[in-house]
């Protein structure tokens, strides 16, 4: 389960299907249309949802102005191994990412560039927290991740299916633009100050 907070957010996991456990509102939610859509979907899908004072939701809240609403999500963990493969993958591997709004980032903008996957290497902050789920505004709920990886496990799977790595280096002598992606490619990120190991 993760935790999913604000309205975007929880209408990209209604929206993409995901199985929400429970669902928190505080006492004020559903006077704007937007809400109220959501606490339509939720009821049709028999979502429980329980209302809260909104001194309770700052507190559960870890932002500082909470837009009343959180629920629990069911995501279930992933592996290379169980992936649905697709053809021409686009795959970015984060090597370090230490930040989770930056991995949350990361994430909505893997999703908007047309990614099919996203892995991360152990060491990396996991993008089940609610803070990166959060940055990501909802795109967690729309592309697979697979966390943990060791570095030769993400090689190795690249390797055995013939799709290039590519290694985002501010020193490169290639500039990003010069490369052809239309084909599969996987691009590794590293550490926000150390770079890749």
């Amino acid at each position: 389960l993760v935790v999913a907070e604000g309205l975007r957010v929880l209408e990209e996991a209604t929206s993409a299907g995901c199985t929400l456990e429970a669902a928190l509102v505080n006492d004020n939610f559903g006077a704007d249309p937007r809400e109220r859509a959501l606490l339509e979907m939720w009821s049709a899908r028999n979502v429980p949802v329980r209302c809260a004072a909104a001194s309770l939701m700052r507190r559960l809240s870890d932002v500082v102005s909470p837009q009343g609403a959180l629920a629990l999500v069911q995501v279930p963990l992933l592996t290379l191994a169980t992936l649905q493969e697709r053809p021409n993958p686009m795959i970015l591997c984060l090597c370090g990412i230490q930040d989770p709004g930056n991995l949350g980032t990361l994430l909505r903008t893997a999703r908007a560039a047309g990614a099919s996957l996203v892995c991360s290497t152990a060491g990396t902050v996991s993008a089940r927290s609610p803070k990166a789920i959060r940055a990501s505004a909802g795109a967690f709920f729309r592309i697979p991740v697979v966390e943990g990886l060791r570095a030769i496990e993400f090689l190795e799977y690249c390797r055995a299916r013939g799709i290039p790595l590519y290694q985002a280096d501010p020193r490169a002598e290639h500039p990003y633009w010069t490369f052809d992606f239309k084909g599969p490619a996987a691009i590794a990120l590293g550490n926000e100050a150390r770079g890749l190991a």
